[in-house]
């Protein structure tokens, strides 16, 4: 009777921890599939700071800094019903906020494997 009272205690206590608990592993993706995906219309943002990007970025994308208070407002214009692809300088910032978005209600988050730094050594276009 102990044990199984034990047991017990130990299902409650953690059941509200593996329900809430966040998504820490966020989806990557590889330059390549990325490229494909360029062609589309596609929500790709960018999450470094508006000195970085104006310095380079991706065509076509948005800048909304991780590091900011706005982020979490910027992020409700984004669909989350529609993938977003998101990059940095290595792929730390956009990993972080991928779990972020994820843990937001966002259906489909990646994040840029390499960040722009592999997407430039790949001689890609940047503006």
């Amino acid at each position: 009777m102990k044990f199984k009272n034990i047991i017990l205690a130990i299902i409650l206590i953690c059941t509200p921890a593996i329900i809430f608990a966040q998504d820490t592993n966020p989806k990557t993706i590889t330059i390549r599939k990325l490229t494909k995906e360029l062609s589309k219309n596609i929500q790709i943002v960018d999450v470094r700071t508006p000195k970085e990007f104006h310095e380079e970025h991706i065509k076509n994308s948005i800048n909304y800094d991780f590091k900011s208070d706005e982020f979490k407002s910027l992020i409700s214009n984004l669909n989350k019903e529609k993938p977003v692809y998101l990059y940095c300088r290595t792929g730390k910032r956009s990993a972080e906020a991928a779990v972020q978005l994820k843990n937001s209600g966002f259906k489909e988050v990646y994040s840029l494997k390499g960040g722009i730094t592999k997407w430039k050594k790949r001689k890609l276009n940047i503006e």
